[in-house]
C-alpha cells in the first residue's frame, strides 16, 4: 500500500516537472527572439524602432515619439562608442522569478582588432509578451 503511494506521488512529480521543463524551454526561445530581434535592430541603427523592445511600449502616459525617444537617447552613445559591431552571442539566460529572465549578451565589436563586452539584460513578460525592463550595457566606454 505505501509502495502504491510513493510510486504515484513519483508519477505525479515527474509528469509535474516534465510539464514545467517543457513551459521553460518555451519561454526561453521567447526571450531569445526578443532579445535577437533587438539586437538586429540596434546594429543596423533602426533607433525609432527599439522602443518596442522595452517596457515603455506599454506606458499609456507617453505618445509614441516621447516612447521611441527615450530609448533612442538611451542607447545612442551605447551604440555609437560600440562602432562596428560584428556579432552577438547569447549566454546563459537565468530565472529571477515568475516572468522574470535574465540575460547575458556578448558584443563583438571594433575594426582592426574584435573586442568582447557584455551586455546585462532584465526581461519581463507583460502582456504577454517579452520585453526589457533594464539594459546594462558593456560598452567600452561607461558615462555617468
Amino acid at each position: 500500500m505505501m509502495k502504491k503511494i510513493i510510486i504515484r506521488s513519483l508519477i505525479i512529480l515527474f509528469i509535474l516537472s516534465t510539464v514545467y521543463i517543457l513551459l521553460c524551454l518555451n519561454e526561453k526561445k521567447s526571450v531569445e527572439t526578443t532579445l535577437n530581434s533587438f539586437y538586429e535592430d540596434f546594429i543596423d541603427e533602426d533607433l525609432a524602432n527599439l522602443y518596442k523592445y522595452f517596457g515603455i511600449k506599454h506606458n499609456n502616459d507617453l505618445d509614441i515619439i516621447d516612447k521611441q525617444g527615450n530609448i533612442a537617447q538611451l542607447l545612442i552613445n551605447d551604440r555609437h562608442f560600440y562602432g562596428n559591431i560584428k556579432g552577438t552571442q547569447s549566454k546563459p539566460i537565468l530565472w529571477i522569478g515568475k516572468n522574470k529572465r535574465y540575460a547575458f549578451v556578448e558584443v563583438e565589436y571594433g575594426y582592426d582588432v574584435t573586442e568582447t563586452k557584455t551586455d546585462r539584460i532584465i526581461l519581463e513578460k507583460i502582456n504577454n509578451e517579452w520585453l526589457i525592463t533594464k539594459y546594462i550595457s558593456g560598452s567600452p566606454i561607461n558615462l555617468p
